[in-house]
């Protein structure tokens, strides 16, 4: 059995999930622990900033129907069809 990891352009539900879970699991132990290295405690909640924000803006672009992981030629189709050699009039 093969394991995706993307979707229809996106994340699948536990990674998304997982990701937002695992970042403010992080946080919270970051704050609630008393390590006396506070290097490793402000790294810890970096760490678990990034991986809640990953979490957060993959369900959002999947709520909002954005595929950034589909459809890699459309940028470049786009982009070929607006290349007529003129600049651009503002």
């Amino acid at each position: 059995m093969k394991m995706k990891l993307i979707e229809d352009g996106n994340f699948v539900r536990w990674i998304r999930v997982g990701f937002l879970l695992a970042g403010i699991s992080m946080i919270i132990f970051s704050i609630d622990v008393k390590v006396t290295w506070s290097w490793a405690r402000m790294t810890l909640f970096c760490v678990g900033f990034v991986f809640a924000g990953i979490g957060g803006y993959t369900s959002q672009a999947h709520a909002l129907r954005i595929k950034p992981f589909g459809n890699k030629n459309r940028a470049r189709k786009t982009h070929a069809a607006n290349d007529d050699g003129d600049s651009a009039q503002h």
